[in-house]
């Protein structure tokens, strides 16, 4: 709104309702300025938002590989203790025999 508008709104309407005129024009203009930076800054904060969301699932997707890596060398560990248990229940059995004067399978 011009200082020519302005005064001539004056000259035709009086001082107040100029004045009223002009807080609503301004009121709104800001608005309209306030609203477009907000949509701008949300529209900024969002492709943040989904570019941390994207590094979260690839450190996710890595940390299940590891855990599956993990868990399928407990797997295999568990495997090798359990014939390391088998294998010294034979002995065990063996050492019981010897003792009591069996052979040798």
């Amino acid at each position: 709104m011009t200082p020519e508008v302005i005064a001539q709104l004056a000259v035709q309407f009086g001082l107040i309702p100029t004045l009223v005129i002009y807080l609503v024009y301004t009121d709104r203009k800001d608005r309209n300025e306030r609203e477009a930076r907000y949509i701008e800054d949300t529209k900024v904060e969002r492709e943040k938002s989904q570019e941390r969301e994207r590094q979260l699932m690839n450190h996710i997707a890595k940390s299940d590989e590891n855990m599956n890596k993990f868990a399928d060398s407990l797997d295999k560990i568990g495997e090798t203790l359990n014939g390391m248990d088998k294998s010294l229940n034979y002995l065990q059995k063996d050492v019981e025999g010897l003792k009591r004067g069996d052979s040798v399978k």
